[in-house]
């Protein structure tokens, strides 16, 4: 009986470790290329990204009407889409448990 046969354990072992090796090269690799992105540079990008959007959704008041009327219509519809756009992102982070802001 061959020593593979009777140590399948160990060999499971060592295609495990090979395979874990050759992951963190390509890890590495990619590093070197600069195909992996920081979480720190992903979340300031965002966060910019989202800044935008706040700021010129704001603004928006002032472009459409002089009415005061219109003005608190569009108002309200602002503050309901800043809502539903912070829920969907809370949503969105609770599926990758991502840890909350204020922890």
């Amino acid at each position: 009986m061959a020593a593979r046969e009777r140590y399948p354990q160990g060999r499971l072992r060592q295609r495990m470790l090979i395979t874990s090796w050759i992951e963190m090269l390509q890890l590495r690799l990619m590093e070197k290329k600069h195909g992996l992105v920081r979480r720190t540079d992903v979340h300031a990008l965002i966060d910019g990204i989202g800044g935008v959007v706040l700021t010129h959704l704001s603004g928006m008041v002032a472009r459409c009407s002089s009415d005061l009327v219109v003005q608190r219509k569009i108002d309200a519809v602002v503050y309901e889409v800043r809502k539903e756009m912070a829920k969907a992102a809370l949503e969105m982070a609770d599926k990758v448990s991502e840890p909350p802001l204020n922890a």
